[in-house]
């Protein structure tokens, strides 16, 4: 990633690229109806990944590796090809974003996203994923990603320092991650109560 990052800025040497063609402007500011065009790119990707997800065999495949990587394995997962579609889909998605950016900024800025890894990691985690792997959805890193947004507006609100906002959705992201791994601890703690119990009561 930062050898790409590197090579965008030795080739545009990190001007912004301009004149392009104003047909590409409808995608970022365009509407159909009362919704503006992303709405729309928006809804259709929410409800194409959520479908494989949910009803596909890739999708179970995606759960199961991210859950335990050795077991999907020995199970008969293709684990590689499976990863590669993964971050095939991940790349295609990072360029249609890129497109839908240059379209509604009317150019090209090659420095644009370097500070949104962050926020889209803490979106995801916020919105139900799991950094351990095997848990999370679509709806969730959406519900996740407004969840930041309004929390970014009430930064601006009450007047404080933007300086502050990286620390505080850093911190948001450490308490979701802590609030995750206790609420998977207590749940292990539980089916190992229960197991013991259950045997307890068979002797």
């Amino acid at each position: 990633m930062e050898a790409i990052s590197g090579l965008i800025l030795v080739i545009t040497k990190g001007r912004a690229i301009v004149r392009l063609p104003e047909s590409v402007f409808f995608l970022g500011r365009g509407s159909l109806g009362i919704l503006p065009v992303p709405v729309f790119i928006m809804i259709a990707v929410l409800i194409y990944l959520s479908f494989m997800l949910n009803a596909t065999v890739f999708g179970k495949r995606v759960y199961f590796i991210g859950g335990n990587e050795t077991a999907a394995r020995v199970a008969g997962v293709n684990v590689e090809r499976t990863k590669t579609a993964v971050f095939a889909i991940s790349g295609f998605l990072s360029a249609l974003s890129g497109i839908l950016m240059m379209a509604r900024l009317t150019s090209g800025q090659p420095t644009i996203g370097q500070y949104w890894l962050m926020p889209s990691i803490a979106a995801a985690v916020i919105g139900g994923t799991s950094l351990a792997g095997g848990k999370g959805s679509v709806v969730g890193t959406l519900a996740g990603a407004a969840i930041l947004g309004v929390l970014q507006n009430a930064i601006a609100i009450l007047g404080i320092s933007p300086y502050w906002e990286r620390t505080i959705i850093g911190s948001v992201v450490v308490l979701a991650v802590t609030i995750d791994v206790l609420r998977e601890r207590f749940a292990y703690l539980s089916v190992v109560r229960s197991t013991g119990k259950a045997q307890g009561e068979r002797e």
